[in-house]
């Protein structure tokens, strides 16, 4: 039976782990009509003007108000604006309402494809392999490290092992099947299953690296 680390988030204590399922592909995109066009010029702006531009969040803690922290100190300030969704975010991006948005490929590429908004580069370690011309942040800002932002597959406390081990397995089987692959591509999003050890291994490293955002930023989230 799986154990949560003492330092897993509450949430996680109270469930089961099962599998990570699959991965949005975070990206870092800019109004229109903004004169910044590459992840170097958005660094050195920024860097010689902190505060004065803005970008969308979906509130304290979110994945993308930490990433938002993060680049903070990396001496890259901007103002955080909170939002109730990521449609609204991009509505405002669209309209120039907000500078900057920390987003996705799912919501972002479509607009940026009509000429609406520009993606400057991914977050992620690597490039996106359906969308290999734009560049990720560490090539223009090394040190630049955060989570994936991934969704997974828990259960209720004290699942029976064998139960917890069959199901991590078929949703294994599902994600690589060519019609679920195809459907992912075209989202986006990457398939990351694992078994259950990966998977809270995952969870793990995920909340330690935000837990180090969160106190070096003295963030207070309640």
């Amino acid at each position: 039976m799986w154990q949560a680390s003492p330092n897993a988030p509450t949430l996680v204590r109270n469930l089961t782990p099962i599998s990570s399922a699959v991965s949005s592909v975070p990206a870092i995109a800019v109004r229109a009509n903004l004169p910044i066009n590459t992840m170097g010029e958005l660094l050195e702006f920024t860097r010689q003007n902190p505060g004065k531009l803005t970008y969308g969040t979906l509130g304290v803690g979110s994945y993308q108000h930490l990433v938002g922290e993060y680049l903070k100190q990396q001496g890259i300030v901007m103002l955080a604006v909170p939002y109730k969704g990521l449609n609204p975010v991009m509505t405002d991006l669209v309209a120039g309402q907000i500078d900057v948005a920390i987003t996705n490929l799912t919501a972002g590429l479509p607009l940026a494809n009509e000429g609406k908004i520009k993606i400057l580069a991914l977050t992620r370690s690597d490039r996106f392999e359906p969308a290999p011309n734009i560049p990720v942040v560490r090539e223009s800002l090394p040190s630049f490290k955060v989570p994936d932002a991934w969704y997974g597959v828990f259960g209720p406390p004290d699942m029976p092992r064998p139960i917890v081990s069959r199901l991590a397995s078929e949703i294994g089987k599902v994600l690589v099947t060519p019609e679920v692959k195809s459907t992912l591509t075209k989202l986006s999003m990457v398939a990351v299953a694992g078994t259950p050890e990966q998977f809270s291994g995952l969870i793990q490293e995920t909340n330690a690296a935000f837990q180090t955002f969160i106190a070096a930023g003295n963030i207070k989230l309640d």
